[in-house]
């Protein structure tokens, strides 16, 4: 925006806030002390000294001595200094990057539960990327960080610097990291405080057992969810913590009728919720493309989040027959969904299935070993999808048929209540709580 006056054309400088000084100020300043007073820094001195005035050459030895000395000593004091720290009732989450902010609204439902569980416990929300349309509650203390991938050369700094600050300020009993990895800033900074007991959710590499504080990691705790396919680690081996899946509760159901008033959607119009995939092949588009093409010739609603919509998907559709929707497992819409479609990722899977939508899955081959296939898989063995698959001679368009069927979406909805998973949010807020206690 331009400013009126002669400073229109003037260089625009940052502004700054009185936390953002206060932050870099305390920790320059913290900096500087802790240089000034290490050992090298003050041996330097001395020879800088004698350099700068030679007569102090003869007294070095006796100035090397008296420093000697007085090293030693504060190295004993600190040695007997109390080690008991108290930690404030408070944890600090943080979200790290997804796909579709499922991480990230995770965190927030995490979060809602806990408070829910015990008001006197204060939470601060680190979000590592661009923050979601669903927001937390007015309690809880916000901070942001940009994406990696805008600043990969100085970011690992930037990570770590905020981090300190955070743990610094709030003194947390608790850390919560939901990641699919461990960035170097988050290892080194909890490897320096080691009291706070630190979480990490749904991890995504092999070597998940380096990560643990008792193998020279900085985690205490590393939480799996169930799923419908074996994990990627071995819980059982590796004394891993699992719980059922991490949703969003929908704590008050409305009738199918009144969900679909919610989303302006006839009675008798055919409603779909639609999770589109963030990087998808070529065959998927094509899949994905031929079932649209084939829902729209049908007079189908779309629904699909707000984040996910995208003009690269539904550029053919009719904007009369779109529903954007900032969370579609609200209790308020849940039920207004005849069927869903996705990709075959954990959290689409489960939430469907917990929410009793049939779905059609269209996973993409080749990637993560193939996980999302097996899990679209093992959900059509359980009768509660039916899958597509990038190399799948299955028609779309079949089974686009199929479940326009509402006979056979009346039994694939059977069969998603007896394979739920179940909900975990409230029981895993429960063992956030007892840590805190603990």
């Amino acid at each position: 925006m331009e400013q009126d006056g002669d400073l229109s054309d003037a260089p625009q400088q940052p502004v700054l806030t009185l936390q953002e000084l206060r932050h870099r100020e305390g920790s320059a300043a913290s900096e500087l002390h802790r240089i000034r007073n290490s050992p090298s820094f003050r041996l330097g001195v001395l020879f800088i000294q004698a350099i700068e005035s030679p007569l102090r050459i003869f007294r070095l030895p006796w100035d090397l001595l008296v420093l000697g000395i007085e090293i030693i000593r504060e190295s004993k004091s600190k040695s007997f200094e109390p080690k008991e720290e108290k930690f404030n009732r408070s944890i600090l989450f943080i979200s790290g990057e997804s796909t579709d902010f499922y991480r990230q609204d995770r965190v927030i439902s995490l979060m809602n539960e806990v408070k829910l569980d015990d008001p006197s416990i204060d939470m601060i929300m680190l979000t590592i990327g661009d923050s979601g349309l669903i927001r937390p509650e007015q309690s809880v203390l916000e901070y942001s960080l940009p994406s990696s991938r805008r600043s990969n050369s100085i970011w690992g700094g930037l990570f770590s610097e905020q981090v300190e600050l955070l743990l610094s300020a709030h003194n947390p009993s608790l850390v919560v990291f939901d990641g699919a990895y461990p960035h170097r800033g988050l290892t080194r900074v909890l490897s320096d405080r080691p009291k706070h007991v630190s979480v990490w959710i749904q991890p995504e590499v092999n070597d998940v057992e380096s990560h643990f504080i008792k193998n020279g990691g900085v985690f205490k705790e590393i939480v799996i969810l169930n799923d419908y396919i074996s994990p990627i680690n071995d819980v059982s081996t590796l004394n891993l913590k699992t719980t059922k899946p991490i949703l969003w509760p929908a704590k008050t159901m409305y009738s199918r009728r009144i969900a679909k008033d919610e989303l302006g959607v006839d009675l008798n119009t055919l409603s779909v919720l639609f999770h589109p995939p963030h990087e998808s092949s070529n065959r998927q588009i094509a899949i994905l493309h031929t079932i649209l093409t084939r829902l729209r010739d049908e007079g189908a609603v779309i629904s699909i989040k707000t984040s996910e919509a995208s003009k690269r998907w539904l550029r053919s559709y009719p904007t009369s027959l779109l529903r954007p929707i900032i969370n579609p497992y609200d209790g308020s819409t849940i039920q207004g969904f005849d069927f869903g479609i996705c990709d075959g990722t954990q959290p689409a899977v489960s939430q469907m299935i917990e929410a009793e939508i049939p779905f059609i899955t269209v996973p993409r081959l080749g990637i993560k070993g193939d996980i999302p296939l097996h899990r679209s898989k093992a959900v059509e063995q359980l009768g509660c999808a039916l899958v597509v698959s990038d190399k799948s001679e299955t028609s779309p368009t079949w089974v686009v048929n199929r479940m326009l069927n509402p006979l056979k979406r009346r039994r694939m909805r059977s069969f998603c209540k007896r394979s739920s998973l179940g909900e975990g949010t409230e029981e895993f807020a429960e063992w956030l709580v007892d840590q805190i206690d603990a």
